[in-house]
């Protein structure tokens, strides 16, 4: 059963039918730490604290990090809450860079970008059991 929508200072959040922890970033918005902070309590708080499969929306037009939001997001404060995480991104030249740069990424949890939404849920339904 699908959730009714959080919507935070930066994002939209809610999971889906499918058990999908969706986030959608809202456009123009600068996030910082405590946005994150925030970001990070709603997403425990959708999940119950459950490892649980991520969709990130990261489509909209001018959303930005601060320095100090991206030092926070390197730590992946939420790696052990996520058993796989795709990305939903403008371009197809950005989908095959940003998968070729995860290839280095040493993360426990699967990290894939595409451009169709559709794709990026039958990839994530691949990890239920």
């Amino acid at each position: 059963m699908q959730q009714k929508p959080v919507l935070t200072r930066t994002a939209e959040f809610y999971v889906d039918r499918h058990e999908i922890l969706r986030i959608k970033m809202l456009p123009d918005v600068l996030v910082d730490e405590l946005d994150l902070y925030d970001n990070l309590l709603v997403m425990r708080t959708l999940t119950g604290g459950k490892k649980c499969l991520k969709l990130l929306d990261a489509r909209a037009r001018g959303w930005k990090t601060t320095a100090d939001a991206k030092k926070l997001v390197e730590k992946n404060p939420d790696e052990e809450k996520t058993i796989a995480r795709a990305i939903l991104i403008q371009s197809t030249f950005g989908k095959t860079l940003s998968n070729f740069i995860s290839k280095f990424n040493f993360n426990d949890a699967p990290v894939k970008y595409f451009s169709e939404e559709q794709e990026a849920i039958n990839w994530l339904l691949g990890f239920i059991k």
